[in-house]
């Protein structure tokens, strides 16, 4: 792992593992309590990415899952990706309140929020517009989000951390 680097261990190996964890879990060949345990290791390790990270200056970009969704490692993997290029994101955590989200958002003057989305079903229980004035920016991704989603709730979508990461190349 440590000729990969931090970003190399966790796309290469620990993301990948979680993934195959979750799945056998699926399958029913993995415990509930043996994939909260390898989700609580991988989320350790993001945490303290996020630390070393650093906290830029400027008006935040708020990272978050949206209501009903309790899977973050995506949310914390984009918030360090963003940090990485010298944005002030601010990780959350899980399942936030979208009256809540738009309120501290408009309180710290965000820049945008991004909503990190594992499963689909946290967007289809939401109502058409339901993302519309977060913020300036609003970002939907990971592997529960589609462009249609995005569409319907208000938001532009990225495909992955590269196409989120250009959605903040004018870094105002």
């Amino acid at each position: 792992m440590r000729l990969w680097g931090p970003e190399g261990a966790v796309e290469g190996l620990l993301i990948p593992v979680l993934q195959a964890i979750g799945e056998a879990w699926h399958r029913g060949e993995v415990s509930v309590a043996q994939e909260h345990l390898a989700s609580t290791f991988l989320r350790a390790r993001l945490q303290e990415l996020l630390d070393l990270a650093g906290h830029p200056r400027g008006a935040p970009i708020l990272v978050t899952t949206p209501p009903g969704e309790r899977h973050e490692i995506g949310a914390m993997w984009a918030a360090y990706r963003l940090r990485r290029l010298g944005l002030p994101a601010l990780y959350l955590g899980t399942d936030t309140p979208l009256p809540d989200l738009k309120a501290l958002a408009h309180r710290l003057g965000a820049r945008g929020v991004v909503l990190s989305v594992l499963l689909p079903e946290s967007l289809k229980a939401l109502p058409d517009g339901a993302l519309e004035g977060l913020a300036p920016k609003v970002v939907l991704g990971g592997r529960g989000a589609s462009l249609e989603e995005a569409k319907r709730l208000g938001a532009l979508f990225a495909e992955d951390l590269k196409a989120l990461e250009g959605l903040w190349e004018e870094r105002a």
